[in-house]
């Protein structure tokens, strides 16, 4: 038999199918023709109210992240905060006010409320209705009707079960023995276990639900919330999103829920604080659907950015004065060695001698320009020096075939992924 030709497969793009959500709804119906009735605002102007007890945050000291939407409140809008908190986990039907504030200022207050609690999965938080009223000359909210996605009932089972699946997860985020190592973990374990629900997405995204009229089932709800992950192991980027808040809460982190839009889609995200800096972080893009199986993997593209890099393709709503995300030091391919700012053999050989030892087919780097990346290329596979790196590796990986190669690069984050081949 004949040797082996060197075979170099560059694949400049892999086609990804992104899916994402749409963005958060709520409904307003104004109700002109209503008389007014008389009544009080009901802010009293008394001192500031603690924050709602929750039974999922962590019981050591609070950080700057718990209740951080709740912070942002003023003193009437927090009190209406925890009245909406309260009527939730009692499962109220309906509150009556009147409720002295705009429109706007009542969405805001409940967008802070699902924000802040992601363990409120029986809640649509997209079909809460108000009525509006005017008294004295001055419109207010006059009542608030919540609606539910389950009987009250269930909500103690499905309650039962998160909490027992969460502390298998948590049991073993606990022996991480460092924020980022358990950040690290959760986001893994979220990814390779979870599913983008793409008919969720798309089924979910019309306006009958906002009337209460759900035409499709239920069940295609639970994605957007932690419930999804914890029956079926579906979501969509909010219930990543929730996700990985609820989680990283029960293990002592702080994350924040992020809003805005992406790749011209409604989208949802988190900032995370590890070790006293704040990160971004986008577990529904780091776990892309794939048109191939093979090319469904998990990625840290999206691991603890910082704010410049997660606005070149990420826009936050206005709604909340999110933290700015600075510091570099936990970015994924920076900690890990995996970040170039100029050719280095020793960095690729050591990348994917790890990846290998770790049990990984793919290994990624990031470049810090586009010259970089050219340079770097053009000597790993236009001079073949990638081939003398694998000629190089520890000959226990005896599968490994030295002479295959794929890659995959994407020019918009300067990224490039190896995956290697094996002998059969």
């Amino acid at each position: 038999m004949g040797k082996i030709k060197r075979i170099f497969i560059l694949l400049l793009i892999l086609v990804f199918c992104w899916q994402a959500t749409g963005c958060v709804l709520r409904k307003f119906i104004p109700e002109p023709s209503h008389p007014e009735i008389p009544g009080e605002n009901v802010s009293s102007g008394a001192s500031e109210p603690e924050p709602p007890k929750s039974d999922y945050r962590y019981s050591g000291e609070a950080g700057d992240l718990a209740f951080y939407s709740y912070s942002l409140l003023n003193e009437s809008q927090k009190e209406l905060y925890s009245i909406l908190c309260s009527s939730i986990e009692a499962y109220t039907e309906e509150i009556d006010g009147p409720f002295f504030f705009t429109p706007e200022e009542f969405d805001l207050v409940v967008y802070a409320v699902f924000s802040d609690h992601p363990e409120y999965f029986w809640a649509d938080e997209w079909c809460g209705e108000y009525w509006v009223t005017t008294i004295n000359g001055k419109k207010c909210i006059r009542s608030y009707q919540f609606h539910y996605l389950m009987k009250q009932e269930d909500v103690a089972v499905y309650k039962e079960l998160i909490e027992t699946q969460s502390q298998k997860i948590l049991a073993e985020a606990a022996k991480q023995p460092t924020e980022y190592l358990k950040a690290k973990y959760l986001h893994d374990y979220i990814i390779e276990h979870a599913s983008y629900n793409s008919a969720a997405a798309d089924k979910i995204d019309q306006p009958s639900h906002l009337k209460g009229k759900y035409t499709v089932p239920k069940e295609y709800f639970s994605a957007y919330s932690i419930l999804g992950f914890f029956t079926r192991s579906q979501i969509v980027c909010s219930g990543y999103a929730k996700l990985f808040q609820y989680l990283l809460a029960r293990s002592g982190m702080y994350a924040l829920y992020v809003t805005g839009d992406s790749r011209e889609e409604g989208h949802a995200w988190n900032i995370v604080q590890i070790d006293g800096d704040y990160y971004h972080f986008d577990l529904t893009w780091d776990d892309p659907v794939s048109e191939s199986e093979e090319a469904d993997m998990l990625r840290y593209d999206y691991f603890a950015v910082t704010t410049a890099e997660i606005e070149k393709d990420h826009q936050l709503d206005s709604l909340l004065a999110y933290p700015d995300c600075l510091a570099e030091t936990y970015h994924y391919y920076r900690y890990n060695n995996l970040f170039l700012e100029t050719y280095d053999y020793d960095c690729f050989y050591q990348g994917m001698q790890t990846a290998l030892a770790e049990g990984n087919t793919e290994v990624s780097f990031q470049f810090s320009s586009p010259e970089v990346s050219e340079q770097c290329q053009r000597i790993l596979f236009a001079e073949e020096a990638i081939f003398d790196m694998l000629a190089a590796l520890p000959s226990s990986f005896s599968s490994l075939d030295r002479e295959l190669i794929y890659s995959n690069f994407d020019q918009d984050k300067l990224i490039l992924s190896i995956t290697f081949a094996y002998l059969t």
